[in-house]
């Protein structure tokens, strides 16, 4: 009887080891095929650049761009950056590719002067304000950038709220060093004005969902956060910007800069216009 209940109790662990086992590779297996689709992305030039336009609202001149990755995968064609991205981000995989996103972007940009952009914009996650040798990558990067353009490096506002001491420290010094800041998403998470009082931003993005309100009397909304942003010294730039009707109402509220489909869906570097004058094509 002892040996029946201990081959039972054998088999009872041997399943629940295979239940856990199964359990880890539903869990993480998915994750590290990721990983190394990404890895291998990047070492098979699967990966390139896209760019939006910033214009300036009164003008619709192009003043900046937002330089965003893009996935084009031999097999299964544009892969989404919200589908790998959340992965990258927790992974050891996120260094080289906000590296290959900057000096992309850098590389593309600078091979267009006198030409504008001005402005560089590239999303940071947290993780990368934290890593060892990044602020050594970025001040490779910026020595080489043409006379009158910046990098701009976007961050989101969840991130800086739960950010480290450290984080903090990375952030001055990159200001020091001429680098500039965006706020991304402003006021979409947990809104805390002590942002904008502890860290030195220079431009605050107002996101899509507030824009898709000034057609229906959300431009008062709109006016308080450039209020705001002035009071902090800093300037303001609209996302998703789409209609007539929005660019009108975001004019009206003081928005000095915007960005949308209806100047500009992202496009390759070459597709960018090519003096200063010329204003961003709707498409």
């Amino acid at each position: 009887m002892y040996w029946k209940y201990r081959i039972a109790g054998l088999a009872a662990g041997l399943l629940l080891d295979c239940l856990i086992a199964a359990a880890y590779l539903l869990t993480f297996a998915p994750r590290r095929l990721l990983l190394n689709a990404v890895r291998r992305a990047l070492s098979r030039n699967e990966f390139h650049v896209v760019y939006q336009p910033i214009v300036d609202t009164a003008s619709r001149e192009l003043v900046g761009v937002e330089a965003l990755l893009r996935w084009q995968h031999p097999k299964w064609g544009a892969i989404s950056p919200a589908s790998f991205m959340e992965e990258v981000e927790s992974s050891e995989m996120l260094g080289p590719v906000t590296q290959f996103v900057m000096r992309m972007a850098v590389a593309e940009m600078s091979q267009r002067r006198p030409a504008v952009p001005l402005r560089i914009a590239v999303n940071v996650a947290p993780g990368d304000l934290e890593r060892r040798g990044f602020v050594a990558q970025v001040e490779d990067l910026i020595v080489v950038l043409p006379a009158g353009v910046s990098l701009v490096l976007e961050l989101t506002e969840r991130f800086l709220l739960a950010g480290s001491t450290r984080m903090a420290a990375i952030f001055n010094a990159l200001k020091a060093r001429g680098v500039r800041f965006a706020i991304d998403d402003f006021g979409t998470q947990h809104s805390n004005l002590d942002l904008l009082g502890r860290f030195e931003f220079d431009y605050v993005k107002i996101d899509r969902q507030f824009v898709n309100q000034v057609d229906t009397g959300g431009a008062d909304l709109i006016a308080a956060m450039v209020s705001v942003a002035k009071h902090y010294g800093l300037q303001v730039i609209a996302e998703g910007v789409e209609t007539e009707s929005q660019h009108a109402a975001l004019l009206a509220a003081g928005v000095p800069f915007a960005q949308g489909y209806l100047y500009q869906r992202p496009v390759r570097a070459e597709q960018l216009p090519q003096r200063r004058h010329e204003k961003a094509i709707t498409s």
